[in-house]
């Protein structure tokens, strides 16, 4: 087995998956499959090594869909990619870094300014809402907005529900 890939290597974008073949060699290669402007799917070999294609949906009209934020080198794909068989990898992918779970612990990895923490609270209330949601409502990057939550949770001006699922935050005070 190879190593496994810490960044992703942009392989460019192709017209369908058949495309893809030979483009994807290395672990963390990754090619984005678009027709006619749309987004269809990210083809992966696998961030872990163990040499698998990884196709991950993108076009919600064909079932559950990840969503994709500045395809190219520092492409971000929401949710987390978690393998169901094979290696049973379980990745993010976010700013063109590959975050291997369980060995990457959620952390402080990137800054996340004022202005976000405050956008961030500004759309906390007393009923927990998921941070997904608030991105959507801010036009920001999910991973971003987790970490702003976290942020303000360490701050004391937000916690996190204690019930499923988790990721949904309140505002204190």
């Amino acid at each position: 087995m190879a190593s496994s890939a810490e960044q992703i290597r942009w392989r460019g974008t192709a017209e369908s998956r058949w495309d893809v073949a030979g483009r994807i060699v290395k672990p963390g290669d990754v090619v984005l499959v678009a027709r006619q402007g749309l987004h269809r799917w990210l083809v992966f070999n696998c961030p872990c090594g163990c040499g698998d294609e990884v196709p991950i949906n993108l076009d919600g009209r064909a079932g559950p869909a990840w969503r994709v934020f500045h395809p190219g080198r520092r492409l971000t794909v929401y949710p987390s990619i978690w393998r169901g068989s094979g290696c049973e990898s379980h990745f993010i992918v976010r700013r063109g870094q590959i975050l291997l779970l369980p060995e990457y612990s959620w952390g402080h990895v990137w800054t996340i300014g004022q202005p976000l923490r405050e956008a961030v609270l500004d759309c906390l209330g007393g009923a927990p809402i998921h941070f997904s949601e608030i991105a959507d409502a801010i036009g920001e990057e999910p991973w971003d907005v987790l970490d702003a939550c976290r942020e303000l949770e360490n701050s004391g001006k937000a916690l996190e529900a204690s019930e499923d699922p988790p990721g949904r935050f309140t505002r204190i005070g």
